[in-house]
């Protein structure tokens, strides 16, 4: 299959000369006719006459390549198999074989092998960004209805509550109850499969809201990525839960990220407490 996707990198000293090249294009380019005049080895002068869209292109090939330090070139209407579909979307291949799986990645067979259309997988790209930020806004806005409603043990109820605040109440412990209750599941499954795993996040740090997801912290290595996320899927049913490959997991972030991370005893341990 041809390569559609051309990899640009620069190194981070050709960083600052790439920033310089778009500062210097993003003026020639608001010119028309606009132009580049260079110079050969030999000191004689070269003059390419450029369009000021073809100038634009370069200028922000060489914005990204300052910022980022490398760079994707992609065919607009190509296909794309698995392994370029994950690189895009920044998963491995076995998150990308479930999201066509579910529906979510639509995909074509070539003989024995997928494909899927590049619009498709950048519009899913697009898509779960919009969750990231809408997950990200819902932990920022419910983060005081945290603080008052998840501290542990779950919140009494007495005659000071308001009707809806009770009721807010009584539905956060009936959602954390079965939250539990599906996430010890999950940890079983996976534990028969061999696989390690522990709860992160909310869940584990007894901040648990009506609106929080169960998050895993999964330990295994690429090849049984998809089979863990099928195994939690399947345990946790509709219930919404994210999995964190532990591999994946950015050495400075590690310690956030699986601060006070908890395995089925604990849990089992906390729903004698609900």
């Amino acid at each position: 299959m041809p390569s559609v996707i051309t990899e640009l990198k620069v190194t981070d000293t050709d960083r600052e000369d790439a920033r310089k090249g778009a500062n210097f294009l993003a003026r020639a380019a608001s010119r028309v006719p606009a132009g580049l005049f260079l110079k050969k080895l030999g000191g004689e002068p070269s003059i390419l006459e450029l369009s000021s869209e073809i100038i634009a292109v370069l200028q922000a090939m060489l914005e990204r390549l300052a910022r980022a330090g490398n760079l994707l070139l992609l065919e607009q209407d190509a296909e794309l198999s698995p392994e370029q579909a994950a690189k895009i979307l920044g998963v491995s291949r076995p998150i990308v074989y479930h999201r066509m799986d579910s529906g979510r990645l639509p995909y074509r067979k070539v003989g024995a092998h997928r494909r899927v259309r590049l619009d498709d997988v950048l519009k899913l790209r697009e898509l779960e960004r919009q969750h990231r930020e809408f997950a990200r806004a819902l932990s920022s806005d419910t983060d005081e209805l945290e603080s008052d409603y998840a501290q542990p043990p779950s919140p009494p109820l007495t005659d000071d509550l308001s009707e809806i605040e009770t009721i807010f109440a009584l539905r956060t412990r009936q959602r954390k109850d079965l939250a539990i209750k599906l996430a010890i599941k999950a940890l079983r499954a996976l534990d028969a499969k061999g696989i390690q795993a522990r709860v992160v996040g909310s869940l584990a740090r007894n901040s648990f809201s009506p609106r929080s997801d169960v998050d895993f912290a999964v330990d295994c290595d690429d090849s049984r990525e998809y089979e863990a996320f099928r195994i939690i899927e399947k345990a946790m049913g509709s219930f919404p839960f994210h999995m964190i490959p532990c591999r994946r997991i950015e050495e400075d972030a590690r310690p956030f990220v699986m601060e006070g991370a908890v395995d089925a005893p604990v849990l089992i341990a906390r729903q004698a407490q609900i």
